[in-house]
């Protein structure tokens, strides 16, 4: 992944979910309990992985703790308090347990109480149970002194997670003072699932024979302080009667039921990506990228590129295919015609890329005719002239022809980028739909003279007019040339692409441009979730082809000449003053799909509630499912499949893929993002299915 050769923005620690492979002391089920990560400083405006938090005048991270042999945090001055949710079973019982510290090096005449709480809710997210099990009071405990506090808990019977909450309070005197807290852990009491995979089996048995005949708190079922027979006893019974957790989550995939075929995922190797990757970085910084994004095994496997046909807005000149000389007003025989241009950086690194995977599909997209077919002469702005329809599909061919002879074969060819958009500051054409209608009844016979395979897509632009693609697609004569509608998502709604492909079912649905950009920042967990939410319901509506905007840009958005978006995101960032490459979260959202779907997967069955799904199978018969947790808690899931089910843990704010064989007891691997970052598309421990 891109983080093998990068310096990653976050620390990148222990994973935060709960079914991790390694085993942790004492069962605890929470995240960064120790705080060992984060920036010091006031933590109002600092991030402490797996923590949220109130009253931010109040608490910092602080090394003070190392001088009496611990680093932790301290409250200070207010009343305040940070709490993490988790993944409770019910009817289980639950030690939570803290360590806590009055420092008199950093403590005036004022005393302060630290509460230990438990909170237990239900799947609508109703409290069931709110408590205090201990209390921390440095008015008696004695000072520079590590003080553990706990307390047990059952959880109720209809819980769906829990909650572990440390309070600040009853504020007695002075002007100042700080309580430190360290190594906060929540563990399941007296309960065989000793690696919280929600199976009692043989890897938890090994847990307890490993301990046999010894003290082991975290494997001791009955309390002796002593694992023997008796252990084994219980343990046996809970092996016997094990089932899934109350409130899973259930989601059936069904591979009976299918749907669209999928072409793959990938973005735009525009001018501005091109020129970026190809002439700033050197050819061992290039073959790297280009490795991380595009090989399936050591990458994330990107396989659709939508290329512009001459400029877009991210170029670093205006240039269309059949610019004139002085003193010609017109190129009917399209006599100099010329990709010259992309000649120079583009067309050799999308030959790079095809030598990584050579199953990589190409899209062309004109954003404006050559500047003499245009009403406004301009290479922004205006329509197509009426005697050049001819001229341009012809314009379309001699594009397929010129790539293929670089060995670049070409998909599908869209009319026009955004023809319901007409830029001046940038390329641009305004289209109507009778344009599209006269356009697609010359390029189509044209395509099929000089046995053009590619396919015509129609609209190419958002989600807020669907009426457009269907009334291109109303004319018997265009329709029979039209493989399918593009959509882009900076207006509208998804299901637009559902009602075009309900009216033309035989007509494909393409997603082919959605931008990332500081308009819509809200910092890595929620564009990683936005993203991931958005490939699961582009998936769902049909789409054959997920494809956002540029894919690589510099720190500056760039680099490109004026006019058009100077505030969008590339789904890579390379910094020209760093040399440093850092993918942003629309990465990790189409590496989720694209790493494990293979071209023409296709989309089958699955169930959606509180987690989000997309679920495929592949041409060798393997199956996929793509899922997102929104929520900020963990949650449960019962995934059924063929009869059988298996039971894991999806992080609350994160994306995870499954994907196993179509044989029996074949696992199910697990690959996780989280929008903590201390996942980012890594392998987890691997689930079965059980009958």
């Amino acid at each position: 992944m891109m983080k093998k050769y990068l310096q990653a923005a976050s620390a990148i620690g222990v994973l935060s979910v709960f079914w991790v492979c390694t085993v942790f002391a004492g069962n605890n089920l929470l995240t960064n309990g120790g705080f060992e990560e984060g920036d010091l400083g006031q933590l109002g405006s600092v991030s402490i992985p797996g923590w949220h938090s109130w009253g931010d005048a109040g608490w910092h991270h602080n090394d003070a703790g190392r001088v009496i042999g611990s680093k932790g945090m301290k409250f200070w001055w207010d009343s305040c308090g940070l709490w993490q949710d988790y993944a409770a079973i019910p009817s289980a019982t639950y030690l939570y347990s803290v360590q806590v510290m009055d420092c008199s090096a950093d403590t005036s005449a004022i005393n302060w109480n630290l509460q230990l709480e438990a909170e237990f809710y239900d799947a609508g997210h109703s409290a069931i149970v709110k408590t205090v099990l201990a209390v921390f009071d440095s008015s008696i405990e004695p000072d520079d002194t590590w003080v553990r506090i706990s307390g047990a808990i059952t959880a109720p019977a209809e819980t769906a997670y829990g909650r572990v909450v440390l309070r600040l309070g009853n504020w007695r005197s002075g002007i100042g003072g700080a309580i430190y807290f360290d190594e906060v852990s929540v563990t399941l009491s007296n309960h065989a699932d000793y690696n919280n995979d929600f199976y009692v089996n043989y890897e938890d048995y090994q847990f307890l024979s490993s301990r046999w005949q010894q003290a082991a708190p975290q494997y001791d079922l009955n309390s002796d302080s002593r694992i023997d027979i008796h252990d084994l006893a219980l343990f046996a019974q809970d092996w016997m009667e094990w089932v899934e957790p109350a409130g899973a989550e259930s989601i059936a995939v069904n591979p009976a039921v299918t749907y669209q075929e999928i072409d793959g995922f990938g973005a735009s190797l525009t001018d501005s990506s091109a020129w970026l990757i190809h002439e700033f970085l050197t050819a061992s910084e290039r073959q790297a990228v280009l490795t991380d994004l595009f090989d399936p095994e050591e990458g994330i496997g990107l396989c659709y590129l939508r290329q512009p046909m001459g400029s877009s807005d991210f170029r670093l000149k205006d240039y269309s295919y059949d610019d004139l000389p002085a003193g010609v007003t017109s190129d009917y025989s399209l006599a100099y015609f010329s990709i010259a241009y992309d000649e120079s950086y583009i067309i050799p690194t999308l030959q790079e890329i095809l030598s990584i995977n050579p199953n990589v599909k190409i899209m062309g997209s004109p954003w404006s005719p050559p500047v003499w077919m245009k009403t406004s002469g301009h290479i922004g702005g205006g329509r197509l002239k009426d005697d050049v329809y001819s001229t341009y599909a012809n314009y379309f061919v001699r594009f397929v022809q010129a790539y293929e002879a670089h060995g670049i074969p070409i998909d599908a060819v869209t009319l026009q980028n955004e023809p319901y958009y007409e830029p001046w500051s940038y390329p641009g054409c305004r289209m109507e739909p009778a344009d599209q209608i006269k356009l697609v009844k010359v390029m189509g016979p044209a395509f099929q003279q000089n046995q053009i395979a590619a396919k015509i897509l129609i609209w190419d632009h958002n989600w807020d007019n669907p009426n457009y693609p269907l009334t291109v697609l109303s004319d018997a004569t265009a329709r029979s040339y039209i493989a399918g509608t593009a959509f882009h998502h900076y207006g509208g709604d998804v299901s637009a692409q559902s009602a075009v492909h309900d009216a033309y079912p035989d007509k494909a649905i393409y997603f082919t441009e959605g931008s990332d950009g500081t308009w819509n920042d809200g910092g890595f967990e929620a564009d990683l979730i936005r993203n991931g939410t958005f490939v699961v319901q582009t998936l769902r509506n049909w789409a054959r082809t997920i494809i956002k905007w540029n894919l690589a840009l510099d720190e500056n958005n760039g680099p490109k000449i004026a006019g058009g978006c100077d505030t969008c995101y590339g789904v890579i960032t390379i910094n020209r003053s760093t040399r440093q490459v850092s993918p942003r979260p629309q990465y990790y959202a189409l590496g989720h799909a694209a790493k494990f779907l293979r071209p023409g997967a296709v989309r089958i069955a699955s169930g959606s509630g509180q987690v989000q799904t997309a679920a495929f199978r592949n041409t060798d018969g393997s199956v996929v499912l793509y899922a997102v947790n929104p929520n900020a808690f963990p949650i449960p899931l019962k995934l059924e499949w063929n009869g059988q089910w298996t039971v894991g843990m999806i992080a609350g704010r994160s994306i995870m893929t499954f994907c196993w064989e179509n044989t029996p007891d074949a696992p199910v691997k697990v690959f996780l993002t989280t929008g903590d970052q201390r996942s980012l598309l890594e392998q987890q421990r691997n689930l079965r299915f059980h009958d």
